[in-house]
């Protein structure tokens, strides 16, 4: 029995300017033989902005890297999660 997919890496900005896209990178440790998919959260929606990131799937086992970006319309302070989960429900 594999693990839950984990994130071992996180590279990205901590503030922006209004409007100013940044990027976010982050690599992911898959021990399973299964897909894993990566969500990210913006924390934005409160806002009324739905411009989530679709998650993104991987097939690779071992380590992957992703990026992902985003822009915020308005000045605030948000909390950005990024969650990976396998098939089988581990996270």
């Amino acid at each position: 029995v594999y693990g839950a997919p984990t994130i071992s890496s996180l590279t990205g900005p901590t503030s922006l300017s209004t409007n100013n896209t940044g990027t976010w990178t982050i690599i992911i440790n898959n021990p399973s033989t299964t897909y894993v998919t990566t969500s990210v959260n913006w924390g934005d929606a409160s806002y009324g902005y739905v411009n989530a990131a679709a998650p993104q799937t991987t097939y690779q086992q071992g380590q992957s890297t992703q990026t992902f970006t985003h822009a915020y319309p308005s000045s605030g302070t948000y909390t950005v999660t990024f969650t990976v989960s396998n098939p089988n429900g581990q996270s």
